[in-house]
């Protein structure tokens, strides 16, 4: 039971502290990625609207399936499927 003391432990260089300019730069990078996929949201909401979609799939049942599919492809950019 000694080998899991977390004092001996390599917590700390395994995890990587981040430098101001690395945390700031991180928060850039996901607000950026964030307001991309609302703002591709959006747009697939308001070409929804006008199309025609049964009865059981207006509102947000439609929105979270579009949102599934962008998920899909979110990860198929990066590699990940």
């Amino acid at each position: 039971m000694a080998d899991n003391k977390i004092e001996n432990s390599n917590l700390p260089k395994l995890v990587g502290f981040l430098s101001f300019k690395d945390r700031v730069d991180v928060i850039v990078r996901v607000l950026f990625g964030f307001f991309i996929a609302i703002v591709i949201m959006a747009g697939l909401r308001e070409k929804i609207e006008y199309n025609d979609v049964p009865e059981t799939f207006k509102g947000s049942a439609i929105v979270l399936v579009t949102a599934g599919l962008m998920s899909i492809a979110f990860f198929g950019f990066s590699g990940v499927i």
